[in-house]
């Protein structure tokens, strides 16, 4: 009868712990274990299973937290075992999240080597990125470039004039303006055509760019910029550089 009775308190004991342990695993909010209830040689076991309801409903809340996105969640303390790797993806996470916010800021030199394949599509991205701004720098340096050019001459526009003359006022250097009339432009143009005339203005600016290895100048179309910074030549025309080939 002892053996019976035993047996009977035995299988009462485990079947408590048992439903302690599935609404551990199962359910939203487990159901509390009653000591109490258990004799004494399953007390320490219904402990142990307090202790993993605790681990297991902090992992649950710490990766909910994390799959909404939330990094400033608190980590679990180093005795919960259970959250080691989360902990470990919490912290990758933060890492990322800088590096993605440095990427923002322009810095594309950010590589990622821990996250797998993840790692290999943030790299490709980061480089696709770093392309892409190379290009449209590049395009609006173009566009800006031909916004300031005559595109026949490919010499300064008036555009281009206003932004040089800015810039030179400010330095408080010497400037000389040359403004230049070409002869016989319109004849050209009419006994010739235009296309000689094109020709005609062209060559005239190659003999001005030329004449830049002499003098510090800016070519405008219909006038020219000479500066000196360090004051105007004594003796001579300021120009001569300009009108003489040699």
């Amino acid at each position: 009868m002892k053996t019976g009775a035993w047996c009977m308190d035995d299988e009462r004991n485990c079947d408590l712990l048992f439903e302690y342990l599935r609404s551990i695993l199962y359910d939203a909010k487990p159901q509390p274990l009653d000591l109490e209830r258990l004799d004494e040689p399953f007390k320490k076991l219904g402990m142990g299973l307090q202790y993993l309801d605790r681990a297991v409903q902090e992992m649950k809340a710490y990766s909910a937290a994390l799959s909404n996105g939330t990094l400033s969640a608190e980590a679990p303390g180093r005795d919960n075992f259970l959250c080691e790797n989360l902990k470990n993806i919490h912290a990758n996470l933060n890492h990322l999240t800088w590096q993605a916010k440095q990427v923002a800021k322009g810095d594309y030199s950010q590589k990622v080597s821990y996250l797998g394949e993840f790692s290999e599509a943030f790299n490709t991205m980061t480089e696709q990125l770093k392309q892409r701004e190379g290009v449209l720098i590049e395009e609006a340096q173009q566009e800006k470039q031909q916004a300031s050019l005559d595109p026949l001459t490919q010499i300064g526009n008036r555009y281009y004039f206003q932004r040089e003359i800015e810039q030179l006022l400010q330095t408080e250097a010497e400037l000389v303006f040359c403004y230049c009339d070409l002869d016989h432009l319109k004849y050209i143009n009419d006994n010739y055509g235009h296309s000689e005339g094109d020709c005609y203005l062209r060559h005239f600016v190659d003999s001005v760019k030329k004449a830049r290895a002499k003098t510090t100048c800016l070519p405008v179309l219909a006038v020219m910029i000479l500066y000196y910074p360090e004051g105007l030549p004594k003796g001579g025309c300021v120009q001569q550089n300009v009108l003489d080939p040699a």
